[in-house]
C-alpha cells in the first residue's frame, strides 16, 4: 500500500460515525422538548446599559462581598441615594439623567433602623426629598421576607410565586436596581451547596431579565479571608455565588500597619477606613481590579428624648483618598537627597528604628518634622507620625523607581553588616511616569 492510500485509509478508520437518529416524537407531544441551533449573523448590538458605574447594569447580577462591620451597609445605601438622586456620593457616577429608580431590601434590620442609617446619609450628604423625588423605595425582611428558594434534604425548591410578584411589582413600579443586603437572608437553602446556590442564582438572574433591572447581592466573606489580599473568591460558601454574578467587588479593611506607619493615621481613624477592590470579577467592564477607599463618617442625629437625651450616633460612608506623600514633590527634592547620601562617609541606613536611617535625610531635605532620630511612636505627635509616613512612601517609591537602592554595608564603627541605602538612578536623568508620584 503507497503512503497516500495509507493515509486515505486511516482518515476513513478514524471518520466520525453518527448514529442513526431515532425519532422522538412531534412538537407538541407530551414530554417532547424542541431545540434547534440559531444561525448567527454579524450585526451591530446597542451598547451594555451600564447604570452605575462599571458595577450595575441591566439584566445582570452584580455582587458585593465584604466582612461585617466594615460598613457594607451603609455603602450600598449610599449607593442607593446616590443612583436616586442623579448625585455622584461616591466614586461611581450615574449614567442615566434626572436618577434611578431603586429598591433597597434587607433581610436583618428593623425598619426603623433602615430609616437612621438613611436619614443620617441624607443629612451627611446634604440630600432632600426634591432630590430623591420617590425614586428610592426600602423594605426590611423583618416585615417582608423575601425567600426565592427554599431546601427539604437535597431537593431545592425555586420559589415561582416569589419571583413572578416580583418580577410585576419591579415591572409596574419601574424599578431600575434592586439591592439584596444580605444575600443569606433571601433563600433558605444550604449556603455550601453549590447546586443549591446555583438555583439561588439562577432564580435571581430570571428575576433581573424578566424585569430588566440590576439586581446586587450583598455577601459575606468567609473566615479564612485576608483582608491584606481581598479577592472575589474571598465569597462565604458555595463557589457558584462568585461564578454565578458578572460583576462583583470585594470591601477589606485598611491594614493598620499601612494605615499608621505609611499614612500617620490615628488607630481610631485608621478602623474607619476601608478599601473596595472593584471589578475583583469584571466579565463585562474594562476597569478590573481598581481599588478605591472609603470613610466611615459619624452622624449625629440629633433625636433624644428624655429616655434617651443623647440620641443616635450613626455611621455613614464618605469617599476618601489616601494622602498624596508626592504632593509639592519634585525631582530636585529627590536630588537634594541624592546628594545629600553621596556627600555621607557612611550610607543612610534602612531600618526606620535607626538613628542614622534614610528618612532623616528626606525629611532635612523637604522641611518636614518627623521628630527626633531614635525617637518612638510614642514620643512624636500626630502631625509628627504622618510626616514621617509621608517619607516611608517617598523612599519605597523611589527606591522601586531605581533612584534609590538597597543594599548591605558595614559599619565604619564596628564592621557589621546592616540594611542600607546608596544612590541609584540620577534624579535628573529619565524617570519612569512615577518617579514623583505614586
Amino acid at each position: 500500500m503507497n503512503i497516500d492510500a495509507k493515509i486515505e485509509a486511516d482518515a476513513a478508520a478514524y471518520e466520525v460515525q453518527w448514529p442513526a437518529v431515532d425519532p422522538v416524537g412531534t412538537e407538541g407531544e407530551a414530554g417532547h422538548v424542541k431545540i434547534a441551533p440559531t444561525p448567527w449573523q454579524r450585526s451591530l448590538p446597542p451598547p451594555r446599559q451600564w447604570l452605575y458605574g462599571y458595577h450595575l447594569s441591566r439584566k445582570v447580577l452584580t455582587g458585593t462581598i465584604s466582612p461585617g462591620g466594615i460598613g457594607k451597609s451603609s455603602l450600598v445605601m449610599v449607593d442607593a441615594l446616590a443612583m436616586a438622586t442623579g448625585r455622584q456620593l461616591l466614586h461611581n457616577r450615574v449614567h442615566i439623567r434626572g436618577g434611578l429608580r431603586v429598591w433597597y431590601w434587607c433581610g436583618e434590620d428593623t425598619t426603623e433602623e433602615l430609616d437612621r442609617r438613611l436619614e443620617a446619609a441624607c443629612i451627611h450628604h446634604l440630600i432632600f426629598d426634591e432630590q430623591i423625588g420617590g425614586r428610592l423605595f426600602v423594605d426590611s425582611g423583618r416585615n417582608q421576607p423575601i425567600k426565592i428558594a427554599t431546601a427539604e434534604g437535597t431537593t431545592v425548591t425555586v420559589a415561582k410565586p416569589v419571583v413572578d410578584e416580583l418580577v410585576a411589582q419591579m415591572r409596574e413600579r419601574r424599578i431600575d436596581v434592586l439591592i439584596v443586603d444580605p444575600f443569606v437572608t433571601c433563600h433558605a437553602v444550604n449556603e455550601n451547596d453549590n447546586g443549591a446556590i446555583n438555583a439561588v442564582i439562577d432564580a435571581w438572574r430570571d428575576v433581573a431579565d424578566k424585569a430588566n433591572a440590576a439586581i446586587e447581592l450583598v455577601h459575606h466573606t468567609n473566615k479564612a479571608a485576608n483582608a491584606n489580599d481581598p479577592n472575589i473568591n474571598d465569597g462565604r460558601g458555595a463557589s457558584a455565588f462568585r461564578d454565578g454574578i458578572r460583576a462583583g467587588r470585594v470591601l477589606a479593611p485598611l491594614n493598620p500597619q499601612r494605615g499608621q506607619e505609611e499614612w500617620g493615621l490615628e488607630p481610631k481613624e485608621v478602623v474607619r477606613i476601608f478599601q473596595s477592590l472593584d471589578g475583583a470579577k469584571a466579565n463585562m467592564s474594562p476597569r478590573g481590579g481598581l481599588g478605591t477607599w472609603y470613610r466611615m463618617a459619624s452622624v449625629n442625629l440629633d433625636n433624644g428624648t428624655p429616655e434617651y437625651p443623647w440620641g443616635d450616633e450613626i455611621g455613614v460612608v464618605e469617599k476618601w483618598s489616601p494622602p498624596d506623600a508626592f504632593e509639592g514633590v519634585k525631582l530636585d527634592d529627590l536630588a537634594m537627597v541624592q546628594a545629600a547620601i553621596a556627600k555621607r562617609a557612611t550610607l543612610p541606613a534602612a531600618n526606620p528604628a535607626n538613628k542614622d536611617w534614610l528618612g532623616y535625610l528626606v525629611a532635612e531635605a523637604l522641611g518636614l518634622d518627623i521628630g527626633a532620630p531614635g525617637s518612638t511612636k510614642a514620643d512624636r505627635d500626630a502631625q509628627q507620625n504622618m510626616a514621617r509616613g509621608r517619607v516611608t512612601s517617598l523612599i519605597r517609591t523611589w527606591t522601586a523607581n531605581k533612584a534609590l537602592e538597597r543594599i548591605t554595608s558595614h559599619s565604619s564603627r564596628d564592621g557589621r553588616e546592616y540594611p542600607a541605602f546608596k544612590v541609584g538612578k540620577p534624579a535628573h536623568e529619565p524617570q519612569s511616569p512615577h518617579s514623583t508620584a505614586e
